[in-house]
Order: C-alpha cells, then sequence, then structure tokens
C-alpha cells in the first residue's frame, strides 16, 4: 500500500484577531448606545397574542383556510386583497370611533368586490362600527346569567345554516337586532354582578349572536361573546368551540375560494414584557414560560447587562489591583488575554493573497531524521497531519481508526493490548489538545510530541506490517 499526505501550508491571515476584536467592542458600543429594543407584547384578545387570552389560534385556524392579514393600522387595510374580505375584531380593547369605522369600510369595499363584519364582543366598543353600516344589531352591554347556578356561564344554541352548536359562554352579553341565529334558553340578564341579588326573574330566547345583510356588498355577524374566540377556550378539549369558528368563517366566506380574512389589532393593548406578569391575570404555566424566554431575550441585549457590568468592574478594579493582589492579578490577565488574541497558534504577519502558496512534501529517512533530531520546526499542525495520516492507514489496515474506541483491542491482537491501549490515549490526548476541543495539558512542547508519536507511530505500523516511512511526513521548515 503506497499513500502520499499533501501537506497545504497557509502563510498569512486575512483578518488579525485584534481587528475582529475590536470590532466587536465598536458593535457592542453601538448597541448600548442605541438602547434596549422596545417590546411591546398584546395582553388582550389580539391576534398577535400568543397567552392564553389572545387570539393567536383563531388567526392560525384562518390561515389554513384562508389568506390572512393582520390590522395593526389603517394602512394595513390597503395591502388587503380579495374576492370577498372577513374583517374579524374580537373583543377591542379601545372603541372603534366614527372615523375608524368610515376608513375601515371605505377601504374594504375599494379592495374587495363585497365584505362581511364580524364582531364577537361582550361590550359596546363595536357599536359605533355597527351604527356607521347602518345596521339594526347592537350589543347591550350586560351580562347573562344561567338561572340554575346563578353563574355567568349559560349554554347558547347557535345555528349555522344546517349546523347546530350548543356552546358555553362566559361572561356574554345581550344581542338585539338583526336575524338572531343564537339563543340562550333561560337567562337573568343584569347590568352587572352588584345586581344580580336584585334581578332574579329568567327571560326565554334571550339572543346572543345575530347576522344581517346591511347592503348587497356588505354582511354583518355579530356574537356576543369574544372568549369562546381565545386560546385558552380553542385549545382546551372541547373540539365544538374550535369546529364553530371554522364553519363560521366558511359561513361568512360564503364558499369563495379567494376569500380574505382581516384581523383587527389596532384595537388592542400591550405593554412591556416586564409588565406582563403584573398586567395580566390568571396566567397558565405556559404563558409563564412564554413571559420567562422574552424577558431572557431582552436581558441577554448588551445594552441591559453591558453598562451594570461595566459599573461593577470600575467599582472591583481599585480592590483587585490593591498591595499583593496586583502582583497575583497582573499576570493571570497577561495570560488570558494573550490566549485570547493568540488562540494557542503562532501567528504571522498578514500577507497579500498572491503571496499564499501550497506546499507538496514527500519524506525520506533523511528528513525522518531531521525532524527527530530536531533540526525541523514542528507545531501543533504537524501532529494533526501526522495523526490524520496515521489514522487513515490503520483504517485502511484493520478497519479501525484511531477515534474508535475498538482501536486498542484491534490493534492489540499485533502489538498487545496495554501497548496499543497507551499509544491510542497518547494520540487522542494531543490530537484534541492540538484542534482546541481540550485545554489539557496546558503547556505543549509539540517538537517532542511530534518526535514521540513519529516513533511509537512507525512501531505500531510495522506491527501491523507497515511504515510511516511509506507516507509524508507533515513539516514546516524553519
Amino acid at each position: 500500500m503506497s499513500m502520499e499526505l499533501m501537506l497545504k501550508e497557509r502563510r498569512g491571515r486575512l483578518v488579525p484577531v485584534a481587528v475582529i476584536l475590536t470590532l466587536l467592542a465598536v458593535g457592542l458600543i453601538a448597541l448600548v448606545e442605541k438602547g434596549a429594543p422596545r417590546l411591546e407584547i398584546p395582553v388582550d384578545s389580539s391576534p398577535l397574542n400568543p397567552l392564553s387570552y389572545g387570539a393567536s389560534i383563531l388567526y392560525q385556524t384562518a390561515q389554513t383556510r384562508y389568506r390572512v392579514w393582520t390590522a395593526l393600522n389603517l394602512d394595513d387595510l390597503d395591502r388587503v386583497e380579495g374576492d370577498r374580505c372577513i374583517y374579524a375584531i374580537i373583543s377591542p380593547s379601545h372603541p372603534v370611533t366614527l372615523d375608524e369605522s368610515r376608513a375601515i369600510v371605505s377601504k374594504l369595499l375599494r379592495r374587495c368586490s363585497s365584505t362581511a363584519i364580524l364582531i364577537a364582543d361582550e361590550e359596546t366598543t363595536s357599536n359605533t362600527l355597527l351604527h356607521h353600516l347602518n345596521s339594526s344589531i347592537r350589543i347591550l352591554g350586560n351580562r347573562l346569567v344561567d338561572p340554575l347556578d346563578l353563574s355567568f356561564h349559560p349554554t347558547a344554541t347557535i345555528v349555522l345554516s344546517d349546523r347546530r352548536y350548543e356552546i358555553k359562554l362566559d361572561l356574554a352579553s345581550e344581542v338585539l337586532g338583526g336575524v338572531a341565529i343564537g339563543v340562550v334558553e333561560s337567562a337573568i340578564t343584569v347590568d352587572g354582578a352588584s345586581s344580580l341579588q336584585r334581578s332574579l326573574v329568567a327571560r326565554s330566547g334571550v339572543c346572543v349572536a345575530s347576522t344581517e345583510r346591511v347592503s348587497d356588498r356588505i354582511d354583518v355577524a355579530v356574537v356576543g361573546d369574544g372568549s369562546i374566540f381565545l386560546n385558552q377556550v380553542l385549545a382546551s378539549n372541547q373540539t365544538i368551540y374550535r369546529r364553530f369558528a371554522e364553519d363560521l368563517l366558511d359561513y361568512l366566506c360564503g364558499g369563495s375560494t379567494s376569500c380574505a380574512v382581516v384581523f383587527d389589532a389596532m384595537h388592542s393593548s400591550s405593554t412591556d414584557p416586564r409588565d406582563l406578569a403584573r398586567v395580566v391575570a390568571g396566567l397558565s404555566p405556559q404563558d409563564l414560560l412564554y413571559i420567562y424566554m422574552v424577558q431572557m431575550l431582552l436581558l441577554l441585549h448588551p445594552a441591559v447587562w453591558l453598562p451594570p457590568a461595566v459599573a461593577f468592574i470600575d467599582r472591583m478594579l481599585p480592590q483587585v489591583f490593591r498591595g499583593y493582589a496586583m502582583w497575583v492579578s497582573l499576570p493571570l490577565l497577561a495570560v488570558v488575554v494573550l490566549y485570547a488574541i493568540k488562540g494557542g497558534e503562532a501567528t504571522s504577519r498578514d500577507e497579500p493573497l498572491a503571496e499564499q502558496r501550497e506546499i507538496e512534501l514527500y519524506v525520506a529517512p533523511e528528513l525522518r531524521r531531521a525532524a527527530l533530531e530536531g533540526r525541523i520546526k514542528l507545531d501543533s499542525r504537524d501532529f494533526i497531519n501526522l495523526y490524520t495520516m496515521v489514522d487513515t492507514v490503520f483504517r485502511g489496515l484493520v478497519g479501525v481508526g484511531l477515534d474508535d474506541a475498538r482501536f486498542p483491542d484491534v490493534v492489540g491482537r499485533y502489538t498487545g493490548v496495554e501497548k496499543s491501549r497507551s499509544f491510542w490515549k497518547f494520540m487522542n490526548r494531543y490530537y484534541r489538545r492540538a484542534v482546541r476541543k481540550s485545554l489539557w495539558p496546558p503547556i505543549v512542547f509539540w517538537g517532542r510530541v511530534v518526535k514521540r508519536a513519529v516513533s511509537e507511530g512507525e512501531a505500531m505500523l510495522n506491527a501491523v506490517g507497515s511504515s510511516i516511512l511509506q507516507y509524508a511526513l507533515p513539516y514546516q521548515s524553519t
């Protein structure tokens, strides 16, 4: 078997380590000067809120069926396009103003052939939009109470086309006007929890959902409870809520294959991630994990941790470099800095790309003797090349390489297990050190290590019927 090992010697380093460290320092300073990013996390039923009280699951559900947009402001509506468009408002935190209502309807009619407005709200914050649409539907903003257990969770029956849903509501409001598609069979209506004791008369057939066609291009659907579309409900094991949400979108799209669904996010509230746990109550473990991850991302920004770190170092330096501690700290600091800059490698002055070259070296017995006698400079790169050559030869001869845990047993059949195990440990220990996977041993005289590797390697290869003299021994000329 004959093999030739080519050594590629690259002289010159394109970018010195000092330049890289300087650029990193400049980047850190720029980030600190710019300050930490200003993040606002939605805290209500926004389609962008992944917490329990958000509506991101409804957003994702619509994405699997139709093209979806999020309206963070009125300008976002100028990008909407579709044959039929659905504008969905889920429990807005801020009232919809008359000017906003005009702009929303105008932009939707300009971008779409027809549109449907879906409002799921238990408050009166969306009535202005209904008024602008000339709709007879209104949300009263009261609360429905189940007369059987006096809870705010009555059960409503909602019918879409030929499908019927029995859905338990939560703090739902009565809806007046339009064509009723959802009613609570029996409910007590109250203005608030404090008036419950004064209003114990139940009413039958209380409407909680209505639809209405207000023009040949505009339809309206109103549900007096936005909570049935929140993440904590749609993610529950009660699949009826998800089926109802999907069927309601299909119902409003009217079978259009180019239907577009626009979720209103311009009337949502948001807060700083650091205040999220305080602002939002009833958080689940998944919510707390999400908040923790967002806060950790903020803490990792240099503008957050670098100024306190610099201030701490500034306070500690006078204590460290005082008296006897100074003579201990300075050498240690110098060693750390030198190791970080040099990286355990010999460095050289940068040279132009044209001067970089490739050298192909082949070893004769005289050259081997020169290496063993110390007349040739050897370093960690020479050891890596020698390791690679020996590893390749053993793989070809016995089927295992130096990185294989079976090496001592397989090669031990020819040399003895103890001898092969000692050689195997020696080669891998210094290989990990050469490629910087280990810092042990901390001080290495690579010339001695390579000489030992050459001698022991040749003895091991001779034992299995080969020799290093058949192959190129890598070296670096002085």
